[in-house]
């Protein structure tokens, strides 16, 4: 099972989710949950759930998210897609327009009438910032002496195109502005029978500089111990480090090599996790590679 035609995402992020893909099909082929909606506490670029509706894996998805810039820009793209649109068209690119945007990273939660708004500034922060980082610095520097400036990632023909492709999935994807732990904390207490979880929280070791909400250790602490009473089929991708693999010894774990795009492009491991069973074990035990393709096949999906 494949998918042929995948969903490229508008939004840019240093580790892209598009090779996710392929265990995410391994795991729904295997466990039978074509039925079932797929639901992601940590939205991010939405690639995963996106893909998987619009090539009809999967009918529902339901993204959630805690940047409230994050969680704006895609509630834009379904329900207020016309403005977003002829919003991109009349932007100027500048430094000065970065500027401007810039004071919308204070917001902490959106207001239903800044949702235009603060889903543009989310949209321009992560297309002209350094690796797609909303609170990072600007491609070419404020000075804007680097041979790369500010609009180098600003394609609005491009940008735009994929917007509205996405924008047709909107009876099938809703977007909730919510905190992923007190999110599954509440999917633990009421039928998610419906639903399966695939969970993207943020990465431990590089965390602080990637997410404008990251985690101290006690939350990706929480977030363990709420998934190991979970009542619903997960499955989690995790940043490779002996600590994370110490909160769930006693589940099943593989890992993947993936690109990891910042200022200076390398291979990383990331841990898969699940609470459900996975075929192929080996002898000793451990999980065989769900996947074997590396991030460089897809990076189309994410540039």
């Amino acid at each position: 099972m494949s998918i042929p035609n995948q969903i490229k995402s508008p939004l840019r992020y240093p580790g892209s989710k598009a090779t996710f893909l392929n265990v995410i099909l391994k795991f729904i082929e295997t466990h039978k949950l074509y039925e079932k909606d797929i639901v992601e506490p940590y939205a991010g670029s939405g690639i995963v759930s996106l893909s998987l509706v619009s090539s009809g894996v999967i009918k529902r998805a339901i993204l959630i998210e805690r940047d409230p810039l994050i969680f704006a820009f895609w509630k834009a793209v379904f329900e207020h897609t016309d403005t977003l649109i002829a919003s991109i068209e009349k932007v100027n690119v500048d430094i000065d327009t970065w500027q401007q945007f810039r004071n919308y990273l204070k917001y902490d939660t959106p207001e239903n009438q800044q949702i235009p708004d603060l889903a543009l500034a989310c949209l321009f922060l992560n297309r002209t910032n350094f690796s797609g980082i909303l609170h990072s610095g600007p491609v070419g520097g404020q000075s804007q002496n680097s041979n790369y400036k500010i609009d180098c990632r600003f394609n609005k023909k491009k940008i735009i195109s994929r917007i509205q492709r996405i924008s047709l999935l909107k009876d099938s994807v809703s977007v909730e502005f919510d905190d992923a732990l007190q999110f599954l904390h509440t999917s633990n207490a009421r039928n998610s029978n419906n639903c399966f979880f695939y969970i993207d929280p943020p990465y431990f070791k590089q965390g602080r500089k990637l997410y404008r909400y990251n985690y101290k250790i006690v939350d990706h602490k929480r977030l363990s111990d709420i998934l190991r009473n979970a009542n619903f089929p997960w499955i989690l991708s995790y940043d490779k480090h002996e600590f994370i693999e110490l909160l769930y010894d006693d589940f099943l774990k593989t890992h993947q090599s993936f690109r990891y795009m910042t200022k200076t492009p390398k291979n990383e491991n990331e841990l898969v996790i699940t609470n459900m069973q996975i075929p192929s074990l080996r002898k000793d035990g451990q999980l065989t590679p769900l996947v074997n393709v590396h991030l460089t096949d897809f990076l189309s999906i994410s540039g």
